[in-house]
Parts: structure tokens; sequence; C-alpha cells
């Protein structure tokens, strides 16, 4: 979540420029069912006001378990915009608005090479 407040505060003067750059990736706009409804940026996915107003975009996480049933866990970095820091799961990000990535065939492999991609 960027900011609490509207997107006219959230000062990028403060931020790593490749985690900057990747706020203008599109992610994959759906409705409360899951069904693709269009694009919109990083930034506006995860801006307060939109998910005050109820926009929702696809995003998915890894968990990695070795032989042991142990999981892998990660601590954000410092330089990351969300939640920077913090101890997470494996992975986590989203698929981009791209053909690749939309594919809803073979059980959902748009989601899988996003996975794969990250």
């Amino acid at each position: 979540i960027l900011s609490k407040r509207s997107s006219s505060s959230f000062d990028s003067k403060s931020y790593d420029a490749s985690q900057l750059a990747q706020l203008d990736d599109k992610c994959i706009l759906v409705d409360e069912n899951d069904r693709l409804i269009g694009s919109a940026t990083k930034k506006e996915c995860h801006l307060m006001e939109n998910i005050n107003k109820g926009m929702l975009h696809r995003a998915f996480s890894v968990f990695l378990f070795d032989s042991n049933k142990r999981l892998l866990l990660q601590q954000r970095s410092l330089q990351k915009i969300t939640y920077p820091n913090h101890w997470t799961n494996t992975c986590c990000s989203h698929p981009v608005y791209s053909a690749e990535e939309i594919d809803e065939s073979n059980g959902g492999i748009g989601i899988k090479r996003a996975a794969k991609r990250r």
C-alpha cells in the first residue's frame, strides 16, 4: 500500500529508482469474481484511495518448501516501496498485463508464467 493519503501526497524522491520504475508495470484488473476487466499501473493498484474504491488486481504468492517441509521466507528489502523490511512468504508479485500472463488456459498458465518470471 503506497499511501494512506491521496496519490498527490506520494513522495517519490525517497525511493530507489528501480522500485519507482516498477510502479509503471501494468497489473491485471479483475472484478470480485476474478474476471479480467482491464489494467492499471502497479502504483494505481496500490494507492489506498483506489483500494477503498474497490479496485482489485491479480497477485500471487509462492511458498517454497524443502524436503524437510521447512518454508523459505524472505525479508523484504529496505528499498521496497510496499512493506519494506517485513518478513514474508518466499515470493510475491503480480502477473503483468500481457498476452502471456493473462492466459487462463491450461489451469491458469499465465499466473504460473508470472511466478516463474519472478
